[in-house]
């Protein structure tokens, strides 16, 4: 007979591995929706950003220690330094007016908690 006739329907079946199955599938959910929602790939800046970048094209980055490169949805907090390369622009809106800026390089740029 089958190993698992004497189990009624609608019964678990005991597995040894169980627990340690269920962490392993959470784990890999969680760091899945963490790489989907981009947690970790950005520096933290503030709670309340300045603008919001919706859009880059050529060579833009974050001044400051980091000098991170500036990427579509990357968050800046109020007195946060911009650099555009030469022959490249981005694309910011300022978060509590909703005025939208285009910065074309060659320049560094300073957005402000005014915009």
């Amino acid at each position: 007979m089958n190993e698992r006739s004497d189990i009624a329907l609608g019964q678990r079946h005991p597995h040894p591995r169980a627990p340690t199955c269920a962490w392993s599938f959470g784990l890999a959910l969680g760091l899945s929706l963490a790489g989907v929602l981009g947690v970790g790939t950005e520096p933290v800046h503030a709670a309340t950003p300045s603008a919001l970048v919706t859009d880059v094209h050529g060579s833009a980055r974050i001044l400051g220690t980091a000098r991170s490169p500036l990427h579509v949805l990357s968050e800046l907090a109020p007195g946060t330094d911009v650099a555009v390369d030469a022959g490249a622009r981005a694309v910011l809106v300022h978060m509590p007016s909703g005025h939208e800026y285009t910065l074309f390089g060659p320049g560094e740029f300073r957005f402000t908690a005014g915009g």
